[in-house]
This record gives structure tokens, C-alpha cells and sequence, in this order.
């Protein structure tokens, strides 16, 4: 009783190689993800990278990841797995959907907060230090909300596989999908859409207010392109997607493109910026080795030396002072590495001096002979 006799040789609707597609974009996402997590660590102490946060970067390398993963289980039919692993991956799809959305958004909404909150700060003529817990606070409360909305989904009304006849085939033709036997996902879904929904809209709201702050990098127009980017992905995509879902490898289509357009929108105009920013720092840090070389060649090295000797002597007056922020302000300032540069370019010109003088000896002694 209940069960539903499907007549072999017809049509089963399957992805067949459609999910080809799904595994390409998939691996193109976790090709940059990893080249683009190991650039941020590579570069972690230069400016630009610091000036972002690398942990705001790595949560939306990680976001993207575990977002872009949502193909993987899509992609899984009876046509190559059991009805058994086909409800897994069911259950498995509005996890992966909702939390890598949940942590790539939050990452996104989290810095362009904290911009607004200095620049709040700045026209009180306050200095204010934002931290990373100050504003990840509403990162816990939405990915909590989304982790226990999912839970219950999983308890109450499971999703599970079911093959159903198409409609007025006799029962040749059918078709499988992922469905549930209550009614409680409907409105975990809708709670979760509409949360969701809201809060990507306070984040674009954030991101107009700063839209016109002109900021190192510009950081602030990159993050509100992504954000808005992820506004109008969801605006035009949930649409298509309800178009769809008589047509499930146009469903399948569809639902992997918009999951790679936006992910990978978002790791460009995020990290894209920075990589040029970077390497045109490193270019300008390149001049300033050269002048600050033939400056040394010139000048001698005595007076940036004990210049150097004071900007030390400063900075252990504020330890001793008990300014926790010296390492910072010294870091951010970069003169640990003006430290560094100054006695390699200073080694380096001792060096070729003394090259330069036993070169000079010698085709003394070639042309005038031993006497010399």
C-alpha cells in the first residue's frame, strides 16, 4: 500500500552528463579558492593583506568553499548512486546552501561594518580599535539562527528520494526528486529564506553607507559590489529556479551556474583588488630599495643609522611606558621593515664596496705588474 509501481523502459529524467558541468564549475571554485587561501597566507604581513584581516579573508575563502560544495550533492541521482545515498545528499544540500551563504555574507557584512563603525568613530575625532569578536557577533547570531533552523529540518521532516510516474505516461516515464512527507520544511524554508533575505539587506544598506568612503585599496566599493552582486543573484535566480521545476536538468543548470557566478564574483572582487594593490606596493617598495641604496651610497650610512638608533629608542620609551599598541603602530607604520631594508641595503653596499676595491686592486696589478 502507498507504493507506486514504476513500469521499466521509459524516460527516468536523469542528470546523465549534464552533471559534468556541475563538477567543472565545482573545480574551478576550489582551484581559486586554494590559489587565492595560499596567497593570503604567502602575503599575510604585508599591508594590504593586513589592512583587509586575513581571518575575514580565509572565512570567505571558506564560505565560497562550502558554499560552491552544494553542487556535489546536487549533482548525485539514482542514475549513479543508491535511493539510500540519493537522501543523503538531499539532506546534505540545505547545509551546505545555507551555512557557506551564511559565512561567505557574514564575512562580507562584518568588514563593511566595521569600516562604518571607525568612520562613525572618526567624525567624533575618536580613536577606536575594532577587533574581529566586536563584529562577528552577528555572524554567531545568523549562523546559529540558520544551524538550528537546519537541525530541525533534519529532525522533524526529513527530505528523502522518491521516483514518481510522470503524469498521464501510463507510469513509463518518471521522474525522481527530493521531496518530504509534512509540511514543516515548507516553513523552515520560508524562515530560513526570509532571515537570509533580511539580513542581506541590511548588508547592502551597510554597504551604500560606505560606498563613498575613500579608503586605502578602496575596499569599501569592492565589498559593496560583492554584496550587491549577491542581492541580484538571489533576485534573479530564485525566480529561475521556480521556472524550472517541471525541467530538472534545466533546474540543475540553472542552480549550478547561479552557485558559481556568485561565488566566484565574490572571490574576485574581493581578492582581485588586493593582488594588483599588492603588486603594485611591491613594485613602489622596489623604487624605494633603489633610492634608498643610492641615498645610502651617497650620504653614507651614519646619519639613517642614527636615526634609526632614535625611532628604536622611541619605540622602547612606549614599552616601557606600557602602550599595548606599539607592536601595532609599529607594524602598521612598517618601520620594522625600514629597519630591516636599511641594514640589508647597508650590507649589501659593504659588500660591493669591497668587491669593488679587490676588483680595482687587481687590474691594478694586471696593468702596472707586481712592484705595485
Amino acid at each position: 500500500a502507498g507504493l507506486i509501481r514504476i513500469i521499466s523502459g521509459g524516460d527516468l529524467h536523469q542528470l546523465g552528463l549534464i552533471r559534468i558541468f556541475g563538477y567543472v564549475l565545482w573545480g574551478l571554485i576550489i582551484i581559486l579558492s586554494i590559489i587565492l587561501c595560499a596567497w593570503t597566507y604567502l602575503r599575510r604581513n604585508k599591508c594590504v593583506v593586513m589592512a583587509s584581516q586575513p581571518f575575514f579573508l580565509y572565512m570567505i575563502v571558506g564560505g565560497c568553499v562550502l558554499f560552491v560544495s552544494t553542487i556535489l550533492p546536487l549533482s548525485i541521482d539514482d542514475g549513479i548512486a543508491s535511493v539510500e545515498t540519493c537522501t543523503k545528499a538531499c539532506r546534505a544540500v540545505p547545509w551546505f546552501l545555507a551555512t557557506g551563504f551564511t559565512i561567505v555574507f557574514s564575512a562580507l557584512y562584518s568588514k563593511i561594518r566595521r569600516l562604518n563603525i571607525v568612520l562613525k568613530s572618526s567624525k567624533k575625532f575618536k580613536r577606536i580599535r575594532v577587533k574581529e569578536r566586536d563584529v562577528l557577533v552577528q555572524f554567531g547570531w545568523l549562523f546559529g539562527f540558520n544551524v538550528i533552523l537546519l537541525i530541525l529540518w533534519t529532525v522533524l521532516d526529513p527530505l528523502y528520494w522518491k521516483r514518481s510516474p510522470v503524469p498521464g505516461s501510463d507510469g513509463r516515464d518518471s521522474f525522481g526528486r527530493c521531496t518530504s512527507d509534512g509540511t514543516a520544511w515548507i516553513a523552515i524554508l520560508v524562515l530560513l529564506c526570509v532571515a537570509n533575505f533580511i539580513a542581506l539587506v541590511l548588508a547592502n544598506a551597510e554597504a551604500y553607507r560606505a560606498s563613498g568612503l575613500e579608503i586605502e585599496f578602496h575596499e569599501s566599493r569592492y565589498i559593496a559590489i560583492a554584496t550587491g552582486l549577491i542581492l541580484q543573484a538571489v533576485l534573479i535566480g530564485v525566480p529561475l529556479l521556480v521556472m524550472t521545476l517541471s525541467n530538472q536538468m534545466a533546474q540543475y543548470f540553472v542552480a549550478c551556474a547561479l552557485i558559481f557566478v556568485v561565488s566566484s564574483a565574490v572571490l574576485l572582487f574581493i581578492f582581485v583588488p588586493k593582488v594588483i594593490a599588492d603588486h603594485n606596493n611591491s613594485m613602489s617598495s622596489r623604487s624605494f630599495s633603489d633610492g634608498l641604496r643610492l641615498s645610502l651610497g651617497r650620504m653614507g650610512s651614519v646619519p639613517l643609522v642614527e636615526m634609526m638608533q632614535k625611532v628604536l629608542h622611541l619605540k622602547q620609551l612606549m614599552e616601557e611606558k606600557g602602550i599595548e599598541e606599539t607592536e601595532e603602530l609599529f607594524r602598521e607604520a612598517e618601520l620594522d621593515q625600514v629597519q630591516d631594508m636599511i641594514e640589508s641595503e647597508m650590507a649589501a653596499i659593504s659588500t660591493s664596496d669591497l668587491r669593488s676595491k679587490s676588483v680595482h686592486r687587481s687590474s691594478v696589478g694586471v696593468r702596472f705588474g707586481p712592484n705595485l
